[in-house]
This record gives C-alpha cells, sequence and structure tokens, in this order.
C-alpha cells in the first residue's frame, strides 16, 4: 500500500527544489523514443546539470511509492534499462520503508524524503552514457516543448492586464490630479462626513484616493472602516494622555514645605 502521507505530486515537488533552475532542467515522464517504432519505456524524471563545471550530468530518476510497484521494478531490469543507459547516474526517489536494506541494484542510488527535504541514502555509482539515440533525442525535444507554454497562450491575458492596468492609471489619475473631477468626487465625501464647508485648493488633490478608497470598501463597508479608524484614534489618544498626565507629574515643580 502507497504511503499517503506521500504523492507522486509531492516528491516531483521536492525533485524540483533539490534539481534547481539554473543549474538543472528536469523533464519527467520521458519516453526512450517517438512513435510506435517498439516497445516504450518511461523515466519518471530526468534531471539535466546545465552548468559545465558540474560536469553537465544526466541523472535518471524513478519514482516509487508503494513497496508492490517497486518489488516489480526489481523483476523487470530491462525496464529501466532503456533509458538508464543514457544517463550519468541512476536513482530511486522512494517513499520511506518502500525499498529495503540490501536489494538495491548496484548501478542505482537510494533517495528518500526527510522532512521538507529529499536525501540521498545511497549515492548512485558513475555510469558509462551511451550516446542518445535519434528518438531519445527527439523525445526528449518533444518533452521539452511540450513543458513550456507557448506565447501565443498567454499574450492574451497579458493584453488584458495591460488594459485593466491603463484602465485603472487613468481613473487614478483623473481623480488625483484633474481638480474638475476632484470637486466632483469632493461632493460625495462633504455628503458622507456632513462636511459643507469649502475645500480649498490644497485639499483638492486628496480628494481622489479617498473616493477610491470609498469604492474599494464598497459602501456598506466604508462606514465600518471610518468606524475602526476612529476607534484606533481614540486609544492612542487615550494612551497619550496618560503619557501626558505621567510627564506633567514627574516635572511639575513640588511645593517645599513651610517652616
Amino acid at each position: 500500500m502507497p504511503d499517503e502521507r506521500w504523492t507522486t505530486a509531492r516528491l516531483n515537488d521536492m525533485l524540483l527544489a533539490r534539481y534547481a533552475a539554473p543549474e538543472w532542467k528536469v523533464l519527467f515522464e520521458v519516453r526512450n523514443f517517438t512513435g510506435i517504432a517498439g516497445r516504450e519505456r518511461y523515466a519518471d524524471a530526468l534531471c539535466f546539470n546545465m552548468f559545465p563545471s558540474r560536469g553537465q550530468e544526466l541523472h535518471g530518476i524513478e519514482v516509487k511509492l508503494s513497496r508492490s510497484d517497486w518489488v516489480r521494478e526489481l523483476k523487470q531490469p530491462e525496464k529501466s534499462a532503456a533509458i538508464q543507459k543514457y544517463c550519468d547516474r541512476w536513482f530511486v526517489l522512494a517513499a520511506p520503508g518502500v525499498v529495503d536494506q540490501g536489494e538495491l541494484p548496484g548501478s542505482w542510488g537510494l533517495i528518500e524524503p526527510n522532512g521538507a527535504r529529499l536525501h540521498t541514502l545511497v549515492a548512485a555509482p558513475k555510469l558509462e552514457a551511451e550516446p542518445f539515440s535519434r528518438g531519445f533525442f527527439l523525445s526528449l525535444l518533444r518533452k521539452l516543448i511540450e513543458s513550456h507554454v507557448a506565447k501565443a497562450e498567454v499574450q492574451p491575458m497579458i493584453n488584458k492586464a495591460n488594459k485593466e492596468g491603463e484602465a485603472h492609471g487613468k481613473w487614478v489619475a483623473e481623480r488625483t490630479l484633474d481638480p474638475e473631477h476632484a470637486r466632483r468626487d469632493s461632493r460625495i465625501v462633504a455628503a458622507l462626513f456632513g462636511d459643507n464647508s469649502r475645500i480649498d485648493e490644497a485639499s483638492v488633490s486628496q480628494i481622489g484616493p479617498l473616493v477610491r478608497k470609498l469604492c474599494d470598501y464598497g459602501t456598506s463597508r466604508f462606514p465600518e472602516h471610518v468606524r475602526d479608524v476612529e476607534k484606533r484614534i481614540r486609544s492612542h489618544a487615550a494612551d497619550l494622555g496618560k503619557i501626558a498626565n505621567g510627564l506633567e507629574a514627574l516635572f511639575t515643580p513640588r511645593e517645599e514645605p513651610v517652616g
């Protein structure tokens, strides 16, 4: 039975953290060729080192969540060999308790999760990697293309976000820079707070942001927000009053007794 604490998605996320960009590029579920030319095999993950100073190794990973899945893997060594032959190192990433001591093949390393990180329990030996076949290279190329989102797919979302941002910026500019808009907005503020006094030119530029906040909160929540601000001000005023009383008592000269 799989350990319910671990899922393929969770282990894959931990794998991405271990083999992190820009040093590494990880591809998941890679086939040994394209098309239907023969018996297909899969590697759960292939991790490509991108730095020449680190040897640019290719690490193959098989992910195992259950004991039964791992036992089947041991009975079919040809299954992993189809892609392992192209790799510099080969690991099994297994949930704790899946791989028993002494049963790991000599060409394999063992990685297990421990807390929030992956730990290498058995180092993988360096293998003699074969050159990529054309079918395997094309499989890698296809998977690489599939792992990237095409620009044509995201451009409409980018355009929409730009338009919304421009509209919002125009709205703010009109109400903070245009006195006519600000004066109209000031009547809303005056109606809300009962302030019918004339608003001078210096305060006109402050009206727009206040009305914008009103729109953000909505007419039903705005009074609640104002009351909350009032409570905080009163609380601070009370604290300041206590401090003032203490300072006054501290610095007020005491009358000397007569006689």
